[in-house]
């Protein structure tokens, strides 16, 4: 009987617990070495799936500006789907614009 296949699945079961269960692997994942995360849980009374939203501050391997990258994780009892959104300081500012915006459109309405 070959050992390969066992152990490339083992790597690759390893690979994939560490680049989402440790903020180094993390970090390799998104490209760069994650300096600060900030998170927030928002639960919805009428659903049974939780949002959880992350934000990263990272330093690219390289000499790129910092990034922000947002992560969008929603989670149930068997399942979880993570969306990330790789964003520049621009970017970020320009977003925080739009959300503004409609912050005071929901404001005039209500």
């Amino acid at each position: 009987m070959s050992w390969f296949p066992i152990v490339l699945f083992s790597a690759f079961i390893g690979w994939i617990l560490y680049s989402n269960f440790t903020k180094k692997g993390r970090g390799l994942v998104l490209g760069g070495e994650i300096e600060k995360t900030l998170d927030r849980e928002v639960e919805n009374s009428d659903s049974f799936v939780k949002t959880k939203i992350k934000v990263h501050i990272l330093k690219p391997r390289n000499s790129e500006e910092n990034r922000i990258i947002i992560e969008y994780l929603n989670k149930t009892k068997m399942h979880w789907n993570s969306t990330d959104i790789n964003l520049s300081k621009s970017e970020v500012k320009e977003m925080i614009s739009l959300l503004n915006e409609a912050l005071e459109y929901y404001r005039t309405e209500a």
